[in-house]
């Protein structure tokens, strides 16, 4: 079992784990907020196209570097996702990621979502 090892803390431990984790993503939040644009109108329409396509954006406090989230979708929606490359002007997704540096990933997401969803 995968948490087979949590069985065995003491309470104490749980909540110094919690507490750790709490701070982490506080940290997150605000490092997001101080680095990342986090206000974009097509918010809404990113959301529609996400649960149109039964996938779910990424936390906003992400940074658009972890490349993980874009792959995942384009294997889910079965499209190589070297074919958006090709449209964007690039060759990797590290350059793609590259030209906007304070977008989130969640930004990314969602325009990679459109372009999925102008090819039908």
């Amino acid at each position: 079992m995968k948490s087979e090892h949590l069985k065995n803390i003491t309470p104490e431990q749980r909540t110094a784990i919690l507490e750790q984790a709490r701070i982490a993503r506080a940290e997150k939040a605000k490092w997001a907020k101080e680095n990342l644009k986090l206000d974009w109108m097509d918010d809404a329409h990113w959301r529609e196209l996400a649960s149109k396509y039964n996938t779910r954006l990424p936390n906003k406090t992400a940074p658009n570097t972890e490349v993980k989230y874009l792959k995942r979708l384009f294997k889910s929606v079965g499209i190589d996702y070297k074919e958006y490359l090709d449209v964007c002007g690039v060759t990797t997704l590290k350059q793609l990621v590259s030209l906007n540096p304070h977008m989130p990933a969640f930004a990314e997401y969602g325009l990679a979502l459109e372009w999925i969803d102008s090819r039908e």
